[in-house]
This record gives C-alpha cells, sequence and structure tokens, in this order.
C-alpha cells in the first residue's frame, strides 16, 4: 500500500513538472509568435496618421484637417509603407492635385456620400434623386473647363503629412526613421511658398466700402468690423461668445487655433484690446446675447446648437463683396485673388502703418514666425501699449461706424 502511495506521489509530482515546463514553453512560443507578428506588422502612412489625429483632437482644425486627409491623401499613399515614402511620392501627389478638377472631386465626394446613405436604409427616393443629380453634375464637369485645386491647398496637404511624421519622430519610440518632407521646398522651389504670392492687401478705402457694403447682412457686417479690428483669423472669429467681450476693459479673447503645447495642440487663448470704432459697433448687439451664444451668427443657437459654425457660409456671402470692392480681384487667379484672410495682414499692416512697434503688432496678431528670438523672450507688453496704437490705426473708421 505505501509502495502505491509512493509511486502515484512521484507520478503526480513529475506530471506537475512536465505541465510546468510546457506551459512555459507555450509561453515562450508564443511571446516569440507576437514579436514575429509584430515585426512584420506593416507600419502605413495611415498608422503614422491616426496617432496623430488622436494628439491634435483637441485642435479647433482638427477635423479640417483630417477631412483633408481623409478626402485627398489617404486614396493616395494611406496604404503606403511609411518608411519607403519618399520625396517623389509627395511631388506626385502634389501635381495630381495641382491637375485635378477640384468640382469634379467635390461632386464625387457628394455622390459617395449619397450612395452610402442609400445603403442605410435612407428615404429611397429623395437619395435617388440627388445620386441622379450628381452623376449629370459630375458628367457636365469632365467636359467643362478645367478647375484645380490652388498651390495653398495642395501644400496643406504635404504639410499634414510632414506634421504626422514630425510627430511621430519626437516620440520616445518612433514608428518611422524619416520624414520625407525634410528639405522638399527647398529640393522643389516651384512647389515651396513665395513671399510675395498676395502683392498687397486691402487699403482702407477699400476695407471701408467691404464694411458699409456688407451692412445689408448684420452677421457680415459684424464679422467684418471684427476681422478689421483685430486681424483674428476666420475660425477664431466665428467661434466667439458674448463671454469673450469684456466691454468695461475695452478687451476681447481670441482662440489661437495655432496653438502648440508640447506635441499637443489645444485651444489656447489670448487677449487682446478692442478699439473704440468697434466696441461701438458692437456694444448695443452684445447686450441682447447670452453669455454662450456666438456673436458673428446673431445667437442662433437653435440653428447650429454648441457646435461652430460653418466657416464657407462667410465666405458664400463676403467674397463677392470683397470682388466687387476691390478692382480687378474677380478677375485675379490662384493666390492674387484677395480672400477672408485678407483682413489678417490689413490688421497687421495698418498697426505698423500707424507707428506700432514691431513687437507689439506682433503680440497684437499673436503671430510669430519660427522660434521666439531672444529678445521677445525678455520683452514684455500689455493691453495698455498696444490700446493707443490700435486706436491710431483703427481711426478710419470713425465715419464708417456712426
Amino acid at each position: 500500500m505505501a509502495l502505491v502511495e509512493f509511486r502515484f506521489s512521484v507520478r503526480w509530482i513529475y506530471k506537475r513538472e512536465t505541465d510546468a515546463e510546457t506551459d512555459v514553453k507555450t509561453a515562450a512560443a508564443k511571446q516569440s509568435g507576437q514579436k514575429q507578428s509584430g515585426a512584420k506588422a506593416k507600419i502605413t502612412l495611415d498608422t503614422i496618421a491616426a496617432r496623430y489625429f488622436e494628439a491634435i483632437k483637441h485642435r479647433v482644425s482638427a477635423q479640417k484637417i483630417k477631412a483633408r486627409y481623409e478626402a485627398h491623401i489617404k486614396p493616395i499613399l494611406g496604404d503606403r509603407e511609411a518608411d519607403l515614402i519618399a520625396r517623389a511620392d509627395l511631388v506626385a501627389l502634389y501635381n495630381a492635385k495641382r491637375n485635378e478638377n477640384s468640382r469634379t472631386h467635390r461632386a464625387r465626394s457628394a455622390l459617395k456620400r449619397f450612395v452610402q446613405k442609400a445603403k442605410n436604409g435612407a428615404n429611397r427616393s429623395e437619395i435617388a434623386k440627388k445620386i441622379a443629380q450628381k452623376r449629370r453634375q459630375i458628367k457636365r464637369l469632365k467636359t467643362a473647363e478645367n478647375e484645380p485645386y490652388s498651390k495653398a491647398f495642395c501644400r496643406s496637404l504635404l504639410d499634414i503629412i510632414g506634421a504626422a511624421y514630425g510627430r511621430e519622430l519626437a516620440q520616445e519610440t518612433p514608428l518611422t526613421r524619416k520624414n520625407p518632407m525634410a528639405g522638399l521646398y527647398k529640393a522643389h522651389p516651384e512647389i515651396a511658398k513665395l513671399n510675395n504670392e498676395k502683392e498687397r492687401t486691402f487699403t482702407k478705402e477699400e476695407a471701408t466700402r467691404i464694411l458699409q457694403a456688407s451692412s445689408s447682412r448684420p452677421f457680415a457686417r459684424r464679422f467684418v468690423a471684427l476681422a478689421i479690428a483685430t486681424g483674428a483669423r476666420r475660425g477664431a472669429l466665428l467661434r466667439l461668445r458674448r463671454r469673450d467681450f469684456d466691454l468695461a476693459e475695452g478687451t476681447i479673447r481670441l482662440i489661437d487655433e495655432k496653438a502648440e503645447s508640447g506635441d499637443l495642440y489645444k485651444e489656447n487663448v489670448y487677449t487682446i484690446p478692442l478699439c473704440s470704432y468697434a466696441r461701438r459697433e458692437l456694444s448695443d448687439f452684445l447686450e441682447t446675447l447670452e453669455p454662450h451664444e456666438f456673436v458673428v451668427w446673431g445667437g442662433a443657437k437653435s440653428r447650429y446648437g454648441d457646435a461652430a459654425p460653418n466657416a464657407q457660409m462667410i465666405n458664400y456671402y463676403l467674397q463677392p463683396i470683397i470682388d466687387d470692392a476691390v478692382t480687378g480681384n474677380r478677375e485675379a487667379k490662384g493666390a492674387a485673388r484677395l480672400s477672408l484672410h485678407a483682413f489678417r495682414s490689413f490688421a497687421i499692416t495698418t498697426m505698423l502703418d500707424s507707428g506700432c512697434p514691431e513687437f507689439l503688432a506682433r503680440c497684437f496678431s499673436n503671430h510669430s514666425t519660427g522660434r521666439r528670438s531672444s529678445f521677445n523672450r525678455y520683452a514684455k507688453t500689455t493691453i495698455e501699449l498696444i490700446r493707443p496704437h490700435l486706436e491710431r490705426a483703427m481711426a478710419f473708421l470713425r465715419d464708417a461706424i456712426a
């Protein structure tokens, strides 16, 4: 009996040791297989881009950047291995978009959305009508004059790729070894942005005409008045709410759309003075708004909800006014045509023309080029230093804003 028990215990101990050894081997083999599969995993541009979009999800323009990537970059380079993408591929992407009919591309994108809605069970008769309309439009556009994407738009696609690679390479364990954008503009000056692409900005007379011509639409006039008086970017102005104005102090708080903190983009804000003319123009209207309501759109919360209003709408209404106010602007092509962004350069130029020091003008516009100089690290400014220069610069509004 004792011998049987001894044999059983030996077998049980041996089985436990054998099972443990088998488990160790199995785990090692599994881990090795994972490493091998990880080594074989293909790191594509889509992989790099997904990590980049996650990092900038708090940025104001994040959705716009991602939409451009999905529509224009992903179909061409998205599945390419990240380390194998070279400068030649980026140049080919740039040229392909420069030669593509932008209206046709937008129509095809709309057609794709309608087809998807039809698959998801939307109103079949209504969707079928829209699909037929888009197909007829695409057929007409194929025979129409080509309307290519602008150089600035095509460069913005390359900059998205460069930013995604740059953020990845800044990580401790990057998934890629090089940035194909490095040295691209130097090697291809025909793509690089020229400082004189827009040879001029608005004159004071043109800015006054635009302000007066926009009076028929109150929201357009509010946008123009704020754009002239602040030099802020379009998105920052459209996102202004009543709570961003301090009429007692005469200041306005604006979102810095391009603010960067470490490797994350966030909705940072900066505060600048608001000239007396703009305050006089807006003060009565601001008193009618709730703190959370949009200023440019007149508190149209029921229509837009808490989301930022559509930036394309302001272009739709204001670009024809700008074209009429600026002689020959409608006939100008490409970058020479003045757009809404010219209000920013106008405000900065007018400030400098009034005698405002460059440092104060840069603080007013919250604009910096490259790294801050050692002087800027020590120089300090206040709203009260900027205010007298702003008043002198905007004195031409005295009669336009009564």
